[in-house]
């Protein structure tokens, strides 16, 4: 990234200065692009036959928590006795995640209406709360000056003054403790809002389905968990979700 560092980082490949024929080939240029052809089609074949971790494989161990290793016609995973009890046909789990995840977002749509017109009640309270201290928060301030023309002026004592100013300033400390409070409380009303209105176009999406598609359903779903028996727990990827729907799904 520079003369005077030793970081580095990679460019894209069309960004590459590539001068050819600089060195004998080893070997010819069909060989090589006949290999690089045949590792390309390995690698994918591999990816394809093998989870690993890639991102689109929802499907773990319901014992624990691994990513389930796909063999010839069935996943398993072959760890302690109870990972290697699990050997379930990959279409029977898909057909069955899309089913559940499906439903899932039907009740997510129900509810989110209700909890949405909920929040947007408890979004407004909370506003008028927090407008409300700070105003009593400016009135303090306010009042100081007058206060203290009150003492100059020898209509309150100094004791009296001194009691005032101390009560005030414990008044403005938790007024302004309460505000910050209710805006974390506000805060999370807000996120709520928007976690669910994106939730509910992806459940829109998922509804509309025909196929398993990861892609599609990991917006909402976090993980699968596999057990013996093809059940299944479905963990969902939100938190606000889990207070609406619960934590998992059986």
């Amino acid at each position: 990234v520079g003369i005077r560092t030793n970081n580095s980082r990679v460019l894209p490949r069309e960004q590459w200065i590539v001068v050819e024929n600089t060195h004998e080939a080893i070997i010819s240029e069909e060989k090589f692009q006949a290999a690089a052809a045949s590792l390309a089609s390995r690698i994918k074949t591999v990816n394809r036959n093998t989870s690993g971790n890639r991102a689109g494989n929802l499907f773990v161990c319901g014992y624990c928590g691994r990513k389930l290793q796909k063999a010839p016609a069935i996943d398993t995973h072959q760890n302690k006795a109870e990972c290697a009890a699990i050997h379930e046909s990959l279409e029977v789990l898909q057909d069955k995640t899309l089913s559940v995840v499906q439903a899932i977002a039907r009740i997510l749509l129900d509810k989110s209406k209700f909890v949405k017109k909920y929040d947007v009640t408890e979004q407004a309270q909370l506003e008028r709360l927090i407008a409300d201290m700070e105003r009593k928060r400016r009135q303090i301030a306010n009042g100081k000056s007058s206060l203290y023309e009150e003492y100059r002026n020898g209509h309150i004592s100094r004791e009296r003054f001194i009691k005032i100013q101390s009560d005030n300033k414990a008044e403005d400390e938790r007024l302004q403790q309460k505000i910050a409070e209710k805006n974390v409380l506000l805060n999370e009303c807000i996120q709520k809002q928007k976690a669910l209105t994106l939730a509910g176009q992806d459940a829109e999406r998922i509804q509309a389905l025909t196929e398993y598609r990861p892609e599609v359903i990991s917006r909402l779903i976090d993980k699968v968990r596999v057990f013996e028996g093809g059940r299944i727990e479905i963990g969902l990827k939100s938190k606000y979700l889990t207070d609406i729907i619960g934590e998992c799904i059986p």
